[in-house]
């Protein structure tokens, strides 16, 4: 149990230390009337930067945490939980890992390139005596241009939240399916999560690696809210279905949904990677 219990706890840290270092942007405003920002450089290193510290530890921490969930699978008495265990093990290791690294880093860079571009809109100012005074009144253009940052930057900042908050469920779901008796609480737990952040806007609020609106298509954002819906209804039914068969009927779903999910989405993306490199 000792093992299980560092497993889930490497999630939750990697979360936390992958977070935006927003920071690290706010000397350079003050001395950009100095040193001027040479635009690309900076913007590519400190995005370089967020995504090799970001994405590793994200990727390692859900493989860790896939693999005890299939070694727990191996050893369990009752035969639905174990198929969850694995299942859920399955999908963190082929589809919600790697989803979750990539939208990690990606908004890290997005953030950081978002508060490069507030500054460069923001007028030149010195800091004297611990007060900023700019150098210069702000034009229509400018304010314009500052607003268009800050809009972005909110927009980067509430599509990290999502991310982050996705990571946090995936942590506390695999934590509780560490419990005896606790695998489809767990899976319905973290699927429950996921549900809530398509119904709060996650589609809309997408944003790419370079800060500007991704939205995933209302149909397919949709579909996959539904088909996320589906598979929480199957685990919490495995988890509070009145009866034994019931719960097993809901265990069984689950886990054999999830893992025709899975399979399916691996073959696709096979197929269109082959597609692209024979174009």
């Amino acid at each position: 149990m000792h093992v299980l219990s560092l497993a889930s706890c490497a999630v939750v840290c990697s979360w936390s230390a992958a977070a935006p270092a927003f920071h690290l942007s706010v000397s350079p405003r003050m001395d950009r009337a100095v040193s001027p920002r040479m635009d690309g450089v900076g913007a590519t290193s400190g995005a370089g930067s967020a995504r090799a510290s970001g994405s590793t530890p994200i990727a390692l921490s859900y493989g860790a945490a896939a693999g005890v969930l299939m070694a727990v699978s191996l050893g369990g008495s009752v035969a639905f939980e174990r198929a969850v265990l694995g299942a859920t093990g399955f999908a963190l290791l082929c589809d919600f890992g790697p989803s979750a690294s990539r939208d990690v880093a990606a908004s890290n860079r997005a953030t950081a390139l978002a508060v490069d571009d507030l500054i460069e809109a923001s007028p030149a100012a010195v800091l004297v005596d611990n007060f900023v005074h700019n150098l210069g009144a702000e034009d229509e253009a400018q304010r314009e241009a500052r607003a268009q940052a800050q809009a972005k930057l909110r927009a980067c900042q509430n599509w990290a939240c999502f991310v982050r908050s996705r990571v946090a469920a995936d942590a506390a779901g695999a934590a509780l399916m560490l419990r005896n008796g606790g695998a489809c609480l767990g899976a319905s737990c973290m699927l429950a999560a996921h549900a809530a952040c398509w119904a709060c806007g996650y589609a809309a609020s997408r944003v790419d690696r370079d800060g500007n609106p991704a939205p995933i298509s209302p149909p397919l954002a949709r579909t996959l809210a539904a088909v996320v819906g589906t598979l929480t209804g199957a685990a919490a039914m495995g988890a509070f279905a009145g009866s034994e068969l019931l719960r097993a009927i809901g265990g069984w779903g689950y886990a054999a949904a999830l893992v025709a999910i899975e399979l399916a989405r691996l073959v696709a993306d096979r197929v269109r990677s082959r597609t692209h490199v024979g174009l």
